[in-house]
């Protein structure tokens, strides 16, 4: 797989003259302990190509530190790779951000056996789950890291011929199953996010809180209703976001089959 962080307008008037790349799995999911021998190759480059939404390709023109990483073991699966690009650049010519630069990215380590075409030609990803759901575009919330996690959860939790098609390709309009799949991963945000602001103030994560029933004193007390769960008392954690909700409308309007819920 041939990757490129672009340093074009950290670069300004200057130019790389070398780069290297580091790699690493991030703790959490997965063990790959020679994550740095998956970087191949690494190249300095003035043009790459780039896939635009409809499909074609664009040979973009700028400053770019391109690399080539593969040969993932199973054990990494699931997990997300941090990639990191050093650029060094002229010293006749320093860019606007000095002389040394550095960009760095994640990556999720997918298992080609269960998700059967290339990543890249799917149109679903954490850039267009954000462009649809806007609200979480706060990377220091909502990381991609977290959106990928879930997003490989979605692809195991909802697929199958019960959605009548898979999932979209570029230049193609989400199909009903990429839809079902964005709320499934933005249910499991917010359910992610509260957890993590809940140990955060020193409480248990992952408690369920139900529904907000009132706040007092200009917002220094807030109560919830335990015996709540949002719109339906059967739909379980669900029912706990309007995401949960759209999705479960979903599962029940294509069949449950015993796959789901």
């Amino acid at each position: 797989m041939t990757l490129a962080f672009d340093f074009t307008e950290e670069v300004g008037a200057s130019s790389i003259v070398s780069t290297s790349w580091t790699c690493q799995l991030l703790p959490g999911v997965g063990t790959d302990p020679g994550a740095q021998d998956r970087v191949d190759a690494v190249e300095v480059a003035t043009v790459f190509p780039v896939r635009n939404r409809d499909g074609t390709i664009t040979n973009r023109r700028g400053a770019f530190s391109v690399g080539t990483v593969g040969g993932m073991p199973v054990t990494a699966v699931g997990g997300n790779y941090l990639l990191e690009a050093t650029a060094n650049l002229s010293p006749t010519t320093l860019g606007p951000y000095g002389q040394t630069l550095v960009l760095s990215a994640t990556v999720l380590c997918y298992d080609p056996a269960r998700v059967a075409l290339p990543v890249d030609d799917l149109l679903l990803n954490s850039d267009r789950f954000r462009e649809d759901f806007p609200e979480f575009r706060d990377f220091d919330l909502y990381s991609d890291a977290s959106i990928n996690y879930w997003m490989l959860i979605a692809t195991y939790r909802v697929g199958g011929r019960r959605w009548g098609g898979g999932p979209a390709l570029v230049g193609q309009p989400l199909t009903l199953m990429d839809s079902a799949r964005e709320m499934f991963i933005a249910h499991n945000l917010v359910l992610e996010l509260q957890a993590q602001q809940r140990a955060a103030r020193g409480g248990p994560p992952g408690v369920q809180v139900g529904a907000l029933a009132g706040v007092s004193g200009n917002g220094a007390a807030v109560s919830y209703d335990v015996g709540s769960t949002a719109m339906d008392p059967k739909a379980g954690h669900w029912g706990l976001t309007t995401y949960g909700m759209r999705y479960l409308e979903m599962v029940c309007m294509v069949g449950a089959d015993g796959l789901q819920i």
